[in-house]
């Protein structure tokens, strides 16, 4: 089984964040700049409404005409009410700062439930902004153009957002496409649109987690899950990233001048709500190897 990877295409922006990209993930456009690290950097900024693109390079065995067709995928994303996703912070030192680890990557922790994203709209009657707690995506809506396939869509009550000037209180957090076989000598991609919510307190960034089952056959399955508590050996996280828009929404005193109280955050799927999906999709069943043959 080849990896997932998950990247999202904004093709509404031009700010776009991208990682490696395998068997399934999310499309990248090319590169607009490159990270301290050589890497592609690619991200969405926040209020805005963006096109997303989850690919699909080939079937579950990555061989010629392979027998083991994709069948369904299962993505969660955490756009859900705060208590149905983790968020994890870098831990900080003695001195205020990022801890570091081996690769010069801040150490993530849990952090205490607190409000990251938000959303806010007009009221017609009285001209008052009202403001909502939300997730890190609003208003995802599934495309119908899309081979074939059966699209379910997951939604959950969140606090609230503007959709066309009126209020909304549910979103999307989970999408289930099947009805369909992919072998390994096609290609596909499945589209939805959202609108990236806005970050809260002293948050410049989020990276998004979305957990991806790759169906396979009528049981089996890769799990690319996102949350720790469900890894396998060889999986690793899908995800995108939300950045700040520091003229629309400055950030507050405390970390307007100083840089160190600026927090790049992780969000993820709870493994309860994961498993909740799990459930009523009927899956997982077994869980399919890992094939590592080309990136």
């Amino acid at each position: 089984m080849k990896k997932i990877s998950a990247f999202l295409l904004a093709m509404a922006s031009p700010f776009l964040v991208s990682q490696n990209a395998d068997a399934v993930g999310l499309a990248r456009p090319e590169p607009n700049r490159l990270s301290p690290t050589g890497a592609t950097v690619r991200e969405y900024i926040e209020a805005a409404s963006h096109e997303f693109n989850l690919y699909i390079a080939h079937g579950c065995e990555y061989k010629p005409f392979g027998s083991s067709a994709t069948t369904a995928l299962l993505m969660i994303t955490p756009s859900a009410p705060e208590a149905a996703f983790d968020i994890l912070t870098p831990k900080l030192g003695q001195d205020g700062r990022p801890e570091l680890n081996a690769a010069g990557r801040p150490v993530m922790q849990a952090a205490p439930l607190s409000k990251m994203f938000w959303s806010r709209r007009t009221d017609a009657a009285t001209g008052q902004m009202i403001e909502y707690d939300t997730g890190p995506l609003l208003n995802l809506r599934p495309s119908t153009n899309e081979i074939g396939a059966r699209t379910k869509s997951y939604w959950e009550k969140i606090g609230g957002y503007s959709h066309h000037g009126r209020e909304q209180t549910d979103s999307v957090s989970a999408l289930h496409w099947f009805g369909f076989r992919l072998t390994d000598e096609f290609y596909t991609d499945l589209k939805f649109r959202a609108t990236a919510a806005r970050l809260r307190g002293c948050v410049q960034s989020a990276t998004v987690q979305v957990p991806v089952w790759q169906i396979c056959g009528r049981a089996d399955f890769t799990s690319f899950s996102a949350h720790p508590d469900l890894l396998g050996a060889n999986d690793f996280v899908s995800s995108f990233r939300i950045v700040r828009n520091t003229i629309t929404n400055p950030y507050p005193a405390e970390c307007a001048t100083d840089l160190a109280k600026r927090l790049d955050v992780t969000v993820t799927p709870s493994a309860a709500q994961i498993r909740k999906y799990l459930r009523e999709t009927r899956y997982p069943g077994r869980r399919k190897a890992h094939s590592f043959a080309h990136s």
